[in-house]
């Protein structure tokens, strides 16, 4: 074989590895960024759902109570799970189990903890983001959701 045919055919299979790498790296910086987005969403949704709750002297309450904050949207993703692990208040979407199992909950007691998982109702996975709330020296869980549809839409495309 000549070797005008053997260099056009070894930068054509150099071409093709580079075009490959480069569709890999973009689907995976692609697939991260969209994840921060989410990410970066779900702590502004927990840090206002932190906020409704209200430092009284016998428990917890919750100054937008009877709100739509976490009841309204069907769509929205949200629980308050109290120091013994139990349901204080959740979103319709969120349904009446604790969405994180035990040892992420009391994971989350320490730090922000993001996990994924696939609720009952829904095909794609949904990220989750459980962070404390201190209220007279006990630890609520305020636990939010996002289903990542359309990312996993935008990274198949």
């Amino acid at each position: 074989m000549p070797i005008r045919i053997r260099l056009a055919a070894l930068a054509a299979l150099g071409a093709l590895l580079a075009v490959l790498l480069g569709g890999w790296v973009f689907v995976h910086v692609l697939r991260d960024s969209l994840h921060s987005s989410v990410d970066a969403s779900l702590r502004t949704r927990a840090d206002g759902l932190a906020q409704t709750v209200r430092d009284v002297t016998n428990g917890i309450d919750f100054q937008d109570q009877g709100s739509t904050r976490l009841l309204g949207a069907k769509e929205s993703i949200a629980q308050i799970v109290d120091p013994r692990g139990r349901i204080v208040e959740t979103s319709e979407a969120a349904g009446t189990t604790v969405l994180i199992r035990p040892s992420t909950l009391r994971a989350a007691r320490r730090p922000t903890v993001f996990t994924e998982t696939r609720l009952p109702e829904d095909s794609h996975t949904t990220r989750l983001l459980a962070t404390t709330v201190v209220r007279n020296g006990r630890s609520w869980t305020v636990i939010v959701g996002s289903s990542l549809e359309s990312a996993d839409t935008a990274v198949s495309a």
